[in-house]
Formats: C-alpha cells, structure tokens, sequence
C-alpha cells in the first residue's frame, strides 16, 4: 500500500472513530441534561420562594423526613459524576469529538437547572438583596447590612454588609434594574449571568489549552463545563466563583 492510501485510510477510521464518540457524546450529553431537568422539576423555585418566608435547603424541599431526600439527592449525585466520567473518558480517547456535541449538552444541562431552586447555598438571595441596596435603595453595600432593607424572606447573616469587592455590585446592575421588583424573574437573571461566566470561562479554556497543549481541549472543556459540581455550584446555586475565575483567566 502506498503512503497516499495509507494517509487515506487512516484517516477514513479517525473520521469513524470520531463519529462514534461524537455519538455517544451526544448520548451522555442527552442523559446528564435530563437529570439536571428531573432535579430542577422537582425543586422549582416556585412556590418555594418568596412563600416559604425564609430560605430552605433541598432536605425542606424534598421532604419530609431526611432519608428519602439525602438518597435521591445522593443518587442524583452518583449518576450525574458517573456520566461525567463516561464523558471524559470519551473524548480522551477520541479528542477529536463534535464542537456541538461538546459545547452543546453542557449549555442545555445548564439551562435545565436555570429554575431550579438553591438546593446546597443560599449566597444568590444575598447577591439579590445586596445588588438592591445598592441599585434601588442608593446605599453602599459595603458598609450597610443587609437586613436595615426589605427583603421578602428572612436570609442569614443579614446583619452584616457585603463581603464582596465593588466590581460585584457594579456587574449585578442589569440583573437588579431590569426585572424590577419582580425578584423571581431577577432570581433567574442572576441564573443567565452565571451562565454567561461558565460559558466564557469555557471558552478561555479552550483557547489556553489550544495554544499551551494542542489536541487537549476537548478534554479540558469536558472537565470543565460537564463537571456536575461546577453546574450545580453555578448553576443550580447560582454562584458567582466563575466570574472571579474569568478575570483570572483572561
């Protein structure tokens, strides 16, 4: 066999390989977004908040009784890393996946836990409830506690000011303006800008990884953005590490 034929032929069975892992890819990619769906279905934000009066935790959510709770939060838990790995271990042996396939499932998972109701940490009521001292009541969030201004359910620590830095009250403004006093359209924008910060701290990856290691991004975006602690950190809770981690990466 000539070396033309050759080349050809190898490269025939990389592009089968990676239509396979692309598809199985896909098939992960369906079955995490699923999950993330079924747990935002059965912890929806609403009537949770503002009716419950107070902040609750996913055992008050799934109750009653703690056992049932902490064994579906726990099974949600294993499947959800067990397809992570199922994800990583494909694309280390078939890099060469579809961009859709693996920038496209972890988007959707993300958006199924956008109604999701802060099942691990409550910081997304207090950013809400600090960005509005700010935006509409004039005050300075660094130095007034939180509870001196209305909120409609009772928060920890209100008693004290932020602990964030300026940069933070100034990136919440659309997300405290637009939706105006309906808090739980604001709650979901709160959501959208930490999918904003997974995506672009995503997208950095890529580009880092790209230049400093050809041929490992697509891992590298797997162990990122399909990793179910950081979707339900910035997702499901609503955090805001990844936006410190973008200005880290940029």
């Amino acid at each position: 066999m000539s070396h033309a034929a050759a080349d050809r032929s190898q490269t025939v069975t990389e592009a089968i390989t990676a239509r396979r892992a692309s598809l199985l890819l896909g098939a992960t990619g369906v079955l995490l977004t699923l999950a993330c769906a079924l747990a935002a279905r059965r912890m929806p934000f609403t009537p949770a908040f503002p009716d419950a009066g107070v902040s609750v935790d996913f055992v008050q959510m799934l109750g009653p009784g703690w056992e049932r709770p902490t064994v579906l939060y726990l099974g949600f838990v294993s499947a959800t890393f067990a397809l992570y790995a199922v994800a990583l271990a494909i694309v280390w042996r078939a890099p060469r996946v579809s961009r859709l396939a693996l920038c496209g499932f972890p988007l959707l998972a993300a958006l199924a836990l956008v109604p999701m109701y802060p099942p691990t940490a409550m910081d997304m009521f207090h950013y809400q409830a600090m960005g509005r001292i700010f935006w509409v009541f004039g005050q300075n969030p660094l130095l007034t506690p939180q509870g001196l201004y209305p909120y409609p359910i009772g928060i920890s620590w209100s008693e004290l000011a932020s602990p964030y830095g300026p940069l933070w009250s100034l990136l919440v403004a659309p997300v405290v303006l637009l939706p105006g006093e309906h808090l739980v359209a604001g709650l979901y924008a709160f959501k959208l800008t930490a999918l904003a910060s997974l995506i672009g701290c995503t997208a950095l990856v890529w580009v880092l990884v790209r230049r400093r290691r050809p041929g490992a991004e697509a891992f590298a975006v797997v162990l990122l953005a399909w990793n179910p602690f950081v979707l339900m950190r910035v997702m499901a809770d609503g955090h805001n590490d990844l936006w410190m981690m973008l200005f880290v990466l940029l």
